[in-house]
């Protein structure tokens, strides 16, 4: 089981592959000894590695729908009819793709004039994070049902920001101004309300990254190479962009430090050359946001490993904030 690439954590799995496919193998060969997995990063979609393992201890496939309540049960410490209800979209969306990788939301990577895509309805995601947050006055204390309310919501985030970017890149193509301004206030807004939610909890902090690959140094050139270098490992991955945000992630700091800048950087470009009207030149803005990337790796600004704010608190807010946004732009992407 891989799951992943470069440890983004994108909600993304194939429960009904995992679930079964071992107990086929093993029904076939006779040599296999056991099953393991091959994570390039396993701090996304514990729900997935979780159930791989698992395996090793079933004599044959349990009903999906009977291990995941079980699983949350576990998981928030009792029973919940939305919850589970909450759970059952998740399992029938994002853990139920049909495609062999996790879709890479336009948000983490490089802008560029590219539409977005997705493999499930967007308005289900939404639905599910509505039931999710249903359930707070349960499970509002428990740290893993926060961490899950800001995993989905993020996840939300960054559906609507491929909505947005798509609407983006249709109307520069038709010379549209008006609309293209419009929604880079809105991309930009959105950006800067997913880092604050995402700064609630723990598990989606830049801060933590770092200060992990700091606390190494024995002076003060060993902790500026350790931070640069844990930077780099998120963003361009090598001196030049040579892997570029294949390990891009959705963390507070890295939202609102990084993506942000880079995504100002080409709203900017955008409005000028449409207002004399030359067309974009990627190769161009790709050096010129190749100098931007490069500064911040070197930058020693410290980013916080503590949380801000109570998560349950701000995800009511914000749902109610992009409630209608989100229901607005369902059916914009185009499917996988």
């Amino acid at each position: 089981e891989l799951d992943n690439f470069g440890g983004q954590n994108n909600l993304f799995g194939r429960m009904d592959s995992v679930m079964h496919n071992p107990h086929e193998c093993a029904n076939k060969q006779d040599n296999m000894s056991g099953i393991g997995i091959t994570m390039e990063g396993i701090y996304t979609n514990a729900i997935m590695f979780d159930m791989m393992l698992d395996q090793a201890w079933m004599d044959k496939p349990a009903p999906i729908y009977e291990y995941v309540n079980n699983y949350i049960r576990a998981r928030y410490g009792d029973s919940n009819t939305h919850a589970e209800s909450a759970w059952a979209i998740l399992r029938n969306t994002v853990y139920n793709s049909s495609i062999l990788r996790m879709a890479e939301p336009r948000l983490i990577h490089r802008p560029s004039l590219t539409a977005g895509s997705t493999f499930y309805d967007q308005c289900e995601l939404l639905d599910a994070l509505d039931l999710l947050l249903r359930a707070s006055s349960s499970f509002g204390h428990v740290e893993s049902y926060q961490n899950d309310v800001v995993d989905v919501f993020r996840q939300v985030f960054a559906d609507l920001f491929d909505s947005y970017i798509t609407q983006y890149v249709e109307a520069y193509n038709n010379d549209d101004v008006k609309t293209v301004k419009q929604l880079a206030k809105k991309m930009t807004a959105l950006l800067k309300d997913d880092d604050r939610l995402l700064g609630t909890a723990k598990n989606f902090l830049l801060g933590v990254w770092l200060h992990d690959a700091e606390k190494w140094g024995n002076d003060d050139h060993e902790v500026d190479l350790y931070r640069y270098n844990a930077k780099n490992q998120l963003t361009n991955w090598g001196p030049n962009a040579n892997i570029n945000d294949y390990a891009a992630k959705q963390w507070s700091g890295l939202v609102g430090d990084y993506y942000l800048k880079r995504w100002e950087l080409f709203f900017d470009t955008i409005e000028a050359v449409m207002s004399v009207e030359q067309p974009f030149d990627q190769t161009a803005f790709n050096t010129a946001c190749l100098d931007l990337e490069q500064k911040w790796q070197s930058e020693k600004k410290q980013y916080s490993d503590k949380t801000v704010g109570d998560t349950v608190e701000l995800a009511h807010e914000l749902y109610k904030k992009y409630k209608a946004h989100v229901k607005e732009n369902c059916g914009v992407l185009t499917y996988q």
